[in-house]
């Protein structure tokens, strides 16, 4: 039977227990576990691992291409063509079915190649105390009731009490998005704290960014706060799915059920008009697999794998190609703030003289020229900064920077003004320090220069205030730290004073009177550059940009503010007021702080609900559920994995600007998506009206298969590939989103209506009269080229369903064009090249057949645009 604490697990509340409570509940004690304890508890337990899916391989990826569908259609269709006896058109299908998936596959895979690059690996070892001896194990083998030892630079290996610590602070962004570095300690906690709150803990995956401590594990794996958000990833795997694949499953579910109803309804005239049935029967499935538009799924793919492509060209790495249209239809975007509005690092923003003068750091580096009195402030912080390059060898925009947030803040901005620490360093040796400790609230280091040693203390501005010796400003500059760290700010105080010291001294905290006041150190997390344009581009496009973090209040709204996405104060809510109703959250609010993962997921439900599609951006594991559950999860390169796997698109850069430009793309892969299924599904209804229509009225087949085959596939497929290639409108961005829903909105599906029926009525008019002066092999053979010229010249009018062609550059997209005349090439080759002709029972035209052709073909033209004129006005300007 498993010991009382893995029964009770991490349900107890341990943040909430004295440490004496935690070691008897645990049964633990100062010296850890023995080593048959650990080894007890781990078979009861299992390993200290969170399972996450790998990268698909190569075969999953393979498998995938053929699932999809429409691609399903076309298999069904190329074994009913081989079953029978029709070799050449099953040959087609298939051939088409294997382009496309081999387009899916190498796009797929590049991504998978790519994404396996940018893996990040939690850290898989940790030091433990058992029966008293630290040890180095495998964080696999972690069980409750371990004693861990922590230091600066460790990865928190699992959900752990503090017992004992010294100036411990832990970075918790993965897990709570709050940029700021969280001062922990073993001092119990009040029940019901946030995750965020609970000061006496430390979590999985989570970084030590200052101190040391000792901790008891308190849970491991899918126990631990990490493991607890990685059960809510395979919860919503199952909504994992992008709006294309929902509009593609619904046209492939269509068109099946349009060819099988044509198909039944060919038969049923066949055999009542007093045909064989086994002869209708056959004819009836032959006519349906020759109408099915064999390039669509060809076409549609390249379309996205171009448009995912361009969107890498900008910095986005589009994981799932479907996901890349999607982002087309995008109504809101919800954003974290850490990495994604600000850079991820803090910076000192300004500095508060004493006298109130306020200096903002792009004015260091004229202050350090000028030798002005700011100077000498920047130079003594250098010496209390315990921060490092790592690569000081390598350019300086590539320096890495370590040490605490705040030694890497002043160190980082003393760089960027062109002073360099090290060389202060060696100006002004250090001889001793005082450390930052919670208690005392400063640090100090003293260092010796040519004309004596000096003390520079750093801290709380109440704290270095209090031991100064020019109190004089000392309210004011309290106050004014007051209203800046209510804004987000981290605000300290710096000060110092000339001393006298021998070798052997101690340096004490009592040293740290009668201190000069220097001024107010603030530092900041600082917005993208180009973050607030961004997100203007967002609303000017129809987009609502809203933040949603787990960090502090005051930090958010400031922030919000600042950004544009905060108008007024009343729209800003923490977490733990989210109303019930979701309609409330998603109308009266635009800042959300202080969230959990199940209040963003909350907030992604009701935004979906009141039918918006959705971006989530994140970079933390805490953000990996709402990522999977929106319409577009977008992870920032420099997240966790656990975001980048549960996400559809990862930028490289981590900027808020790649996202505005992939929706951009997103429309524009949206409208050629639409241009290619409206451009082929017109083809392929003209082809079953025309077919149906000789059924019905008991006359021959006005187009054979193997005619019909040749159309969808070597004379469309071309054209269709190269509407991918169009850049859309320049307004794309001053126009309202898409709204979910079907591909084609009803002007488009009456459009394609209208324009089928004219089109084969045209048609089916030449096959009649030609057939009463000529041969059947001539007839067919004119409404084989009629109808495939016709394509190859309104897939010109199909670029724009709002603008009239002529008021088109032709030239615009150099590909169509190209791919017309190659068209035009292969319809050449296939009534003039015997072989081929033979194969298609087609005969070589005459000047006056070509003449009749191009003349009807004008007509089609203009009825064309005429209906688009009727139906698809203003298209682009409207929802589809």
């Amino acid at each position: 039977m498993a010991d009382t604490s893995e029964q009770r697990g991490s349900a107890l509340l341990w943040y909430a227990l004295g440490v004496d409570q935690v070691y008897r509940d645990l049964r633990s004690g100062r010296d850890g576990l023995t080593e048959a304890v650990a080894a007890h508890r781990l078979a009861r337990t299992g390993p200290n691992e969170v399972r996450m899916r790998d990268t698909d391989g190569v075969w999953r990826i393979a498998v995938r291409q053929f699932v999809d569908p429409l691609i399903l259609i076309l298999i069904v269709a190329a074994v009913l063509s081989f079953a029978l006896g029709s070799i050449p058109d099953a040959t087609i299908i298939a051939s088409a079915v294997l382009i496309n998936a081999a387009v899916g596959f190498f796009q797929e895979r590049k991504v998978s190649l790519i994404f396996q690059q940018l893996r990040g690996h939690l850290r898989t070892s940790a030091t433990v105390i058992r029966g008293g001896t630290s040890r180095f194990i495998d964080a696999r083998n972690l069980v409750p009731g371990d004693m861990v030892v922590l230091r600066q630079g460790d990865r928190v290996p699992a959900d752990a009490r503090i017992m004992t610590s010294t100036s411990f602070k832990a970075n918790e962004a993965v897990l709570t998005g709050e940029s700021m570095p969280v001062e922990k300690s073993s001092h119990a906690v009040a029940p019901g704290a946030a995750v965020g709150d609970r000061t006496s803990m430390v979590f999985m995956g989570t970084l030590v960014e200052e101190g040391t401590a000792k901790a008891l594990v308190t849970a491991t794996g899918l126990g631990t706060e990490f493991g607890g958000i990685a059960g809510m990833i395979v919860r919503e795997r199952r909504h994992d799915v992008t709006p294309l694949q929902v509009r593609l499953h619904r046209l492939a579910t269509t068109l099946g059920a349009i060819f099988l109803g044509i198909s039944a309804l060919l038969f049923v005239m066949g055999v009542v008009t007093g045909r064989d049935p086994l002869t209708m029967f056959l004819t009836s499935v032959a006519v349906a697999v020759a109408a099915v538009p064999e390039s669509l799924p060809v076409s549609l793919s390249i379309v996205l794998a171009i448009g995912a492509r361009r969107i890498l060209r900008s910095g986005g790495l589009v994981r799932k190609m479907a996901a890349a249209e999607a982002l087309g239809s995008v109504t809101v975007i919800a954003t974290d703030k850490t990495v994604t509005l600000t850079e991820g690092k803090m910076n000192i923003d300004r500095i508060i003289l004493s006298d109130g003068r306020e200096i903002f750091s792009e004015q260091f580096m004229a202050a350090i020229r000028d030798r002005t009195s700011l100077s000498d402030i920047l130079e003594r912080l250098a010496l209390v900064s315990n921060a490092f390059v790592e690569n000081p060898g390598e350019p300086q925009d590539r320096w890495r920077f370590s040490g605490s947030a705040i030694d890497k803040a002043i160190l980082r901005s003393l760089v960027r003004a062109g002073i360099y620490a090290d060389v202060i360093a060696r100006t002004w040796p250090r001889l001793a320090e005082i450390p930052f400790h919670a208690r005392k609230k400063f640090s100090a280091s003293l260092n010796a220069g040519t004309t004596g040693a000096i003390l520079t203390v750093l801290g709380a501005p109440e704290v270095i205030a209090a031991r100064c010796g020019n109190p004089e400003n000392r309210e004011a500059m309290i106050r004014r730290a007051s209203e800046l760290a209510a804004k987000g700010f981290r605000v300290l105080a710096t000060a110092y004073r000339p001393m006298s010291w021998k070798e052997g001294d101690a340096l004490t905290e009592d040293a740290a009177h009668e201190l000069i006041f220097d001024g107010l150190i603030i530092f900041s997390d600082p917005m993208r550059h180009d973050v607030k344009e961004m997100i203007q581009v967002a609303q000017q496009a129809g987009i609502r940009v809203i933040m949603v973090t787990g960090d502090h209040a005051q930090t958010a709204q400031y922030v919000g503010q600042q950004l544009g996405i905060l108008s007024t104060p009343d729209r800003f809510i923490e977490g733990a007021h989210l109303p019930d109703d979701a309609a409330v959250i998603v109308e009266q609010y635009d800042v959300f702080a202080r969230v959990t993962p199940e209040h963003k997921v909350r907030i992604v439900d009701g935004l979906k609900q009141q039918g918006h599609s959705v971006a989530m951006i994140g970079d933390g594991v805490n953000d990996a559920p709402s990522l999977l559950r929106s319409d577009i999860g977008v992870a920032v390169g420099s997240g966790t994995e656990v975001a980048k796997e549960a996400s559809d698109l990862v930028l490289l850069n981590d900027s808020f600007s790649i996202v505005v430009q992939a929706i951009r793309q997103g429309r524009i892969i949206f409208d050629n998506i639409r241009k290619v299924a409206l451009f082929l599904l017109s083809d392929a209804f003209t082809e079953m009206i025309l077919i149906g229509g000789s059924m019905l009225f008991g006359l021959p087949l006005p187009l054979l298969p193997a005619q019909i085959l040749w159309v969808n596939i070597i004379e469309d497929v071309l054209p269709a590939v190269a509407l991918a290639w169009d850049r859309g409108d320049e307004d794309i961005m001053r126009q309202p989103p898409r709204r979910i829903g079907e591909l084609f909105s009803r002007g488009i599906r009456r459009f394609i209506v209208m324009f089928s029926i004219i089109t084969s009525g045209s048609l089916f008019g030449l096959f009649l009269w030609l057939t009463d002066h000529g041969s059947l092999d001539h007839a067919r053979t004119m409404v084989f080229v009629l109808l495939g010229i016709t394509s190859l010249v309104y897939v010109f009018s199909v670029r724009s369903l709002s603008r009239p062609v002529w008021k088109m550059n032709p030239f615009g997209n150099r590909f169509l064009v190209g791919a017309v005349v190659i068209g035009f090439v292969l319809y050449a080759v296939a009534i003039y090249v015997p072989p081929i002709a033979s194969v298609l029972a087609a005969e070589p035209l005459t000047r006056m057949d070509w003449a009749l052709v191009g003349t009807i073909a004008v007509f089609n033209i203009t009825a064309f645009e005429l209906a688009k004129r009727i139906f698809l006005n203003g298209l682009n300007h409207r929802s589809a």
